[in-house]
């Protein structure tokens, strides 16, 4: 039995009557089990509808703020533009008899009335400033007017140069409306000098725009999973995350997303982290207050942004989603580049409580991958290792004994669970996965420079001789100079 466990734990193979046959769960403390959230009232939910409420919540105010200005523009505009019409034909006696109706005129000589209002009036518009003001009104109204959705959503191949090219097509037809803005708005103050800000507004573009009004625009959103990302979108994604652009990416992770056992896994989130632009959420719907205030961070950044999530679509694969962010497996961090300080500021990793500190990334997939593991019979033996001491040990080589993992069957039963080499190196690259994460939000060490023993020798003799001749001329009058005294 020895020898086949060794040959089942190096090459996954044999032992086939010993393949569990129900749903195997790790062996878990009382202390784990209350720790874990509860998966009792569980309910999917997309995760594109979590993000959708964050951006609601967190844009609504620059939104509304949006269109208010974009109706207070227009309102401007108009009064400027009725004024100007009436000075451009005054009203003669019979528009204004008219006006004040019937019953008016019969207590009111109008021909008097109006002799009496005569008045030098202002001058109209020049035709440069009123064609400006027009042109600017018909750009705010068809802004007004236009639909403007919340969201704009790509989920197929492609997405994220889709994406790209929609975003890259938005701010640039935004620019007109921002122009137009201020253009009514030094209109209404009468302040507008064409000599000035005809070229400052010609050199106005959408990064120049008041974060506000950059938030206020549709979002635009990609799904993606990490299997597609990996196997067709790299580039793409890479190009979208340096591309500077407003564009959010949710990547729908379905637990470790282990595209083979050969130790291939899409690590999509720490691959993000290398782009330093964008703005990363990597977290998990077991873990949801560091989920909300995670999505609700990224729906105010206007970088690009992405989010990796891990999902659980029913209640049997709660525990697994749960054991996954909270055993080191899959990390919970956030970096937001906007974050002042070094990097270690900006990064933030969420430790799992000192309850999870013995759970392995290896005891969220008994059920996942049954196929991996096999019931050891019998007693256990002194070349068997408890799986959490067997990572202990696992420096850059393997111990050389078979790890085992205790779990128990759907009746209760307690047993010994074999693992094969392929899935040991999967959970001991989750671990260096971590390691590598938490050694970016230690802080520098400031180093101070030492000098060398001979030139703080020179400095204490120097100090020594000034202090001598000071106390020399104190005792001596005669070497004190006439004005000292």
């Amino acid at each position: 039995m020895r020898e086949q466990l060794r040959t089942f734990h190096l090459s996954g193979k044999g032992l086939d009557e010993f393949r569990p046959t129900s749903p195997m769960r790790p062996v878990l403390s009382e202390e784990v089990l209350k720790a874990l959230p509860s998966g009792e009232s569980f309910q999917p939910e997309p995760l594109a509808s979590l993000h959708a409420a964050a951006l609601a919540a967190e844009l609504a105010p620059a939104r509304a703020k949006f269109l208010a200005a974009l109706k207070q523009a227009v309102a401007q505009l108009q009064d400027l533009l009725s004024v100007d019409d009436a000075k451009r034909s005054p009203p003669g006696t019979a528009r204004i008899s008219a006006s004040l109706g019937a019953e008016a005129q019969r207590f009111l000589a109008v021909d008097e009335l109006t002799g009496a209002w005569k008045r030098p009036a202002s001058p109209a518009m020049d035709d440069t400033r009123r064609g400006r003001c027009a042109a600017s009104l018909a750009v705010l109204e068809q802004a007004l007017a236009a639909a403007r959705p919340e969201s704009i959503i790509f989920s197929h191949d492609g997405a994220c140069a889709e994406a790209l090219a929609a975003s890259h097509r938005q701010l640039g037809e935004i620019v007109p409306v921002l122009r137009a803005l201020r253009v009514a708005a030094l209109e209404a103050l009468g302040s507008y000098d064409a000599a000035t800000h005809d070229e400052v507004l010609a050199r106005f573009d959408w990064q120049t725009a008041e974060p506000w009004e950059i938030a206020a625009l549709p979002s635009i959103v990609v799904l993606e999973t990490p299997e597609r990302l990996a196997h067709a979108s790299l580039t793409a994604f890479s190009i979208l995350l340096r591309s500077g652009k407003p564009v959010q990416i949710l990547v729908s992770a379905d637990g470790l997303s282990i595209d083979d056992l050969s130790g291939s896994v899409t690590d999509i989130g720490t691959l993000a982290l290398a782009h330093r632009g964008a703005f990363v959420l990597q977290s998990s719907v077991a873990a949801r207050e560091h989920l909300a205030q995670g999505l609700g961070e990224m729906a105010r950044t206007l970088r690009p942004a992405v989010a990796v999530v891990s999902v659980a679509t029913s209640k049997e694969d709660w525990l697994e989603t749960s054991l996954l962010a909270h055993s080191k497996a899959f990390p919970l961090f956030r970096y937001d580049p906007d974050r002042d300080g070094g990097w270690w500021q900006r990064f933030a990793l969420a430790e799992p409580d000192a309850a999870f500190k013995t759970l392995t990334p290896l005891d969220a997939l008994t059920a996942r991958f049954a196929d991996q593991f096999r019931i050891i019979p019998g007693k256990a033996e002194k070349d068997q290792l408890e799986l959490h001491e067997y990572f202990k040990q696992y420096k850059t080589a393997p111990p050389q004994v078979i790890p085992f993992l205790n779990a128990v069957d759907a009746a209760g039963n307690p047993h010994r669970l074999a693992v094969t080499r392929e899935l040991v190196h999967i959970g001991f690259d989750r671990l260096r996965a971590w390691e590598m994460l938490a050694a970016l939000t230690v802080a520098p060490v400031e180093t101070q420079t030492v000098e060398p023993a001979a030139v703080v020798s020179i400095r204490e003799d120097a100090a020594k001789d000034a202090y001598k001749q000071v106390l020399a001329m104190l005792t001596d009058p005669a070497l004190i100079s006439p004005a000292a005294r």
